[in-house]
């Protein structure tokens, strides 16, 4: 079985570093406005910001993997239980490298071609019924998040500047395939060739080519909680992670880069208290909470002057509402 490596530092070149004070990868300033697709702070992305409010952490593991990723040029499938910060490392990144963001939140009901564009036959539809001209398809294709990172210049001519607003200056572009082990079985494999050489054509606007007009290919990271097992074919064209859980002290540097240095015992009793609820959990097989649920406990003692020593009612009821919110009654 292969071991994970020691979070330690390792000696190599990097192409992204959070260790830099500004963009680490010549990130040009930041875009005017968003496109649908974008995440930014006037138009958040289809299926919720993924920003993290108060910075991420990285660990040296985490960014070898990213840089393997952008070294070889492969999809980064980051794998690892929710609440383990698998979708926010794609929004830490273009934050700090200053990359555009996009992102895909896959369902039961994504389609491969749905990252690519689609096609609105029903408004098309419409208008052939009130008579109108229905001629011109560019007015009934929407591009999706993978076309708009490739070329968001082409994207946004296509959509219409009434529909997507001026963006896509950045050097380079992070797409973010978000739960891809919960769509259909032929996804993954439909989306080996628009992901292993950022080109495709779009049928419906007379095989139209899309392909990369950034400077820099884009990096795509894919998570994936395990619910499914992926393709071999899918598995061998990724770079792989594997996140593991923020132990106690890496929870509480987390705390620390969210609400600051100040209430640091406090941060630590709630890690610890954390701790033993998901080992109560993994004993039972039982949902266990996550970073998101150790943050909103420590925000709620903070907000509410709540300590979490374990002796007050106050703080009883705040765990139930918070970390322990799968125990049954």
């Amino acid at each position: 079985m292969t071991r994970l490596a020691p979070d330690e530092d390792f000696a190599y070149t990097r192409i992204f570093d959070p260790d830099l004070p500004g963009p680490s990868a010549g990130g040009l300033p930041p875009a005017e406005a968003g496109h649908p697709w974008a995440s930014t702070a006037s138009s958040d992305p289809p299926g919720g910001d993924r920003r993290p409010p108060g910075g991420y952490v990285f660990s040296p593991r985490v960014v070898l993997a990213v840089n393997v990723a952008l070294a070889t040029g492969r999809p980064l499938l980051v794998r690892g239980e929710p609440g383990s910060g698998k979708s926010s490392l794609a929004a830490a990144v273009a934050d700090h490298a200053e990359w555009d963001l996009y992102q895909q939140t896959i369902t039961s009901r994504t389609a491969a071609q749905d990252l690519l564009w689609s096609f609105d036959a029903l408004r098309r539809l419409h208008d052939a019924q009130v008579r109108l001209d229905v001629t011109d398809l560019a007015r009934y294709v929407r591009p999706g998040a993978l076309w708009s990172a490739l070329d968001p210049v082409g994207a946004r001519e296509v959509a219409g500047s009434s529909a997507v607003a001026e963006t896509g200056g950045r050097e380079r572009a992070v797409i973010l395939v978000d739960e891809i082990d919960k769509a259909e079985p032929d996804v993954p494999n439909d989306l080996l060739e628009p992901l292993g050489t950022f080109t495709f054509t779009v049928a419906d606007l007379g095989e139209r080519r899309v392909r990369n007009t950034r400077p820099q290919p884009p990096l795509v990271i894919i998570t994936t909680n395990g619910e499914r097992d992926l393709p071999p074919a899918f598995l061998r064209r990724c770079a792989v992670l594997t996140m593991p859980f923020p132990d106690p002290g890496r929870l509480v540097e987390i705390a620390v880069r969210h609400f600051g240095p100040d209430h640091y015992d406090l941060y630590v009793d709630v890690a610890g208290r954390l701790a033993a609820v998901r080992s109560e959990a993994a004993a039972s097989r039982a949902q266990a909470p996550g970073t998101a649920e150790y943050l909103d406990a420590v925000r709620a003692c903070l907000e509410l002057g709540i300590g979490a020593d374990g002796t007050s009612a106050a703080w009883r009821e705040a765990q139930a509402a918070t970390l322990a919110k799968w125990e049954q009654p």
